[in-house]
């Protein structure tokens, strides 16, 4: 395309500017907010948002590979009047929507495009299928089968094809102790030859290497940090300081950047290079090759088998009859022998009370939780080590069960924030920073007309409280699944920091907190996330006061016979 590349301020787009100079008050497209990569089940609807920018305003038109999206059953394309904001909507989902969407803005003085991948996950034995509409003996049923499944060993994978030049350069910066795992991995068989072979290259390496550096060392290969980046170093002196250094994945080169806004950034210190990956996901295992102008310095591999497992499917909240059986699911992105249950934060054993099961590819982890009852509700997790995805497990009293019913509505109360020793969705008390003056009241808030009902985005909405001046005050909701950051508004006036107020997000819990309320701060709070919202008032009441003269008469002591009534006067 003509035109000079320009950089915007959002890692990953790219902006043409067509025209030499641009006049003043106008600029070319640039994205404020670019679409996110989606993983999701067969069947559901993706969402791509995208927040343009430029004067004149620009036209958005989305694509993908195909570039086909005329099938308005298929794609819903739209965007609000006089809003910046441009979606894509992909409705029921399937194995051919996998794809790289691509989102292109253009007006008179350029045009700006970013892409995001859409992966969809086949989700096994779960298929097109609602979990709690079951019948108990299907689900039986289907775990027997299931077990019987479990017997048979899932084929091999593929092996991936590598560039023998590649094997070559990796046993070149390998260190000695490793030349016979790469061996045996990539298929070489005659040892002694490689040995020969690998001296002549290595001399060959050093007289191209000559050309550009003095001297290599401290090499440090790939390694996975408890924060889940991968990172490798070495030390080079270059001859010239403005030689060009290149990162190459399996034969292709990668851009980098010099900060964590990007997947693959490297940090220098004086003759010290560290590239780092954050975001590991499984394509990004590999052999990764660190270039000088034209000649190879370093080689180190990425196993598949380091990568931390992702969560493709997160835990979806889970409602049962008591004495029924409760299903938990979670998908995750590569096999994890380690993965653990917990409930309330307590590890659980496989056992007659709780079933764990994993599907042949490793990927789709199952608990089913036998004879539920009113004490296992609560939180229940699946970690990895690095991720962990949550939900609840809400027992429901039998229609001819009315008593437990009040019974078991009380106890879910207590568990997701009752007045006293309130639990937040983890079990845990919540921080105490409500004041034990302020009265709150349970179930007086609202929400959007989207968010009611047992199959809401909120698993416990904002409710109205009352709190004297001067006192700390929390306005806090949680939903059911993660719908972003989420904002808040006060009367209809978003909220920032500089209005007084303290945000937090614990999980999926959103909180609110108001250290010293005043009177101006009273009023319908808002919070919104996506497009669902829940509303509560908070009403400031001023403080008691007791008049001078009251309190010098009650520092006199008052003297009365024993079974004599006690009268005080103002």
């Amino acid at each position: 395309m003509a035109g000079k590349l320009r950089k915007s301020h959002i890692p990953g787009v790219r902006i043409w500017q067509l025209v030499e100079e641009i006049p003043e008050g106008c600029s070319t497209p640039d994205f404020e907010q670019k679409p996110v990569t989606l993983a999701l089940p067969e069947g559901k609807n993706a969402v791509f948002r995208a927040v343009v920018c430029g004067e004149p305003r620009p036209e958005v038109c989305w694509q993908n590979s195909k570039g086909d999206l005329s099938d308005s059953s298929k794609y819903k394309i739209s965007s609000s009047p006089g809003s910046k904001e441009h979606v894509l909507q992909i409705n029921k989902l399937t194995g051919e929507d996998t794809d790289l969407y691509r989102c292109t803005a253009v007006n008179a003085y350029g045009e700006a495009a970013c892409s995001a991948r859409l992966t969809v996950i086949e989700v096994g034995f779960r298929k097109n299928r609602k979990r709690h509409r079951e019948p108990q003996e299907d689900l039986r049923k289907e775990l027997m089968d299931f077990r019987k499944l479990l017997k048979k060993r899932a084929p091999p994978a593929p092996k991936k094809k590598m560039d023998l030049e590649q094997i070559w350069q990796l046993l070149m910066t390998a260190d000695r102790k490793d030349y016979e795992q790469i061996c045996l991995k990539y298929g070489i068989v005659d040892y002694r030859g490689m040995l020969r072979r690998l001296q002549e290259m290595k001399k060959e390496q050093e007289d191209k290497m000559a050309q550009y550096i003095n001297a290599i060392s401290s090499l440090r290969h790939i390694r996975i940090t408890k924060d889940g980046i991968a990172k490798f170093d070495l030390e080079l002196d270059l001859k010239d300081s403005q030689s060009k250094i290149y990162l190459y994945k399996d034969g292709e080169m990668i851009p980098y950047g010099f900060n964590n806004q990007t997947r693959h950034f490297l940090r220098w210190l004086e003759k010290r290079y560290e590239f780092r990956i954050q975001d590991l996901r499984p394509e990004d295992s590999g052999i990764y090759q660190v270039k000088v102008e034209d000649a190879v310095v370093f080689s180190t591999e990425l196993e598949a088998s380091a990568i931390p497992p992702r969560v493709l499917v997160p835990l979806a909240e889970t409602h049962c009859e008591e004495q029924g059986d409760a299903v938990f699911e979670c998908t995750l992105s590569s096999p994890c022998p380690s993965a653990a249950w917990h409930f309330r934060h307590r590890l659980l054993h496989p056992s007659e009370k709780y079933e764990v099961f994993v599907s042949p590819d490793g990927l789709t982890h199952r608990l089913v939780v036998r004879g539920a009852c009113f004490s296992d509700m609560g939180p229940y997790s699946l970690g990895t080590g690095l991720y962990t995805s949550s939900a609840w497990l809400v027992v429901e009293a039998g229609k001819d069960k009315d008593l437990q019913s009040t019974s078991a509505d009380h106890q879910l109360q207590s568990r997701r924030g009752g007045k006293d020793g309130r639990l937040d969705i983890y079990g845990e008390r919540r921080d105490a920073t409500r004041s034990s003056t302020s009265r709150y009241k349970p179930g007086t808030g609202s929400f959007s007309k989207d968010a009611r009902g047992p199959m809401g985005h909120f698993f416990q909405g904002l409710a109205d409280m009352e709190v004297q001046q001067g006192e700390a005050a929390t306005l806090s909701c949680t939903l059911t699944s993660d719908l972003g950051p989420g904002t808040w508004f006060k009367d209809g006036v978003k909220l920032t920091a500089q209005d007084g107020v303290i945000f937090k997000q614990d999980g999926l819990m959103h909180s609110l907190f108001i250290t010293h309320v005043q009177g101006t701060q009273a009023g319908r709070y808002t919070f919104v996330a996506s497009d669902q919202q829940s509303e509560a008032t908070l009403t400031v009441q001023d403080s008691p006061t007791i008049a001078p003269d009251v309190t010098e008469k009650l520092t006199e002591p008052l003297v009365v016979k024993a079974g004599k009534p006690i009268q005080t006067y103002p």
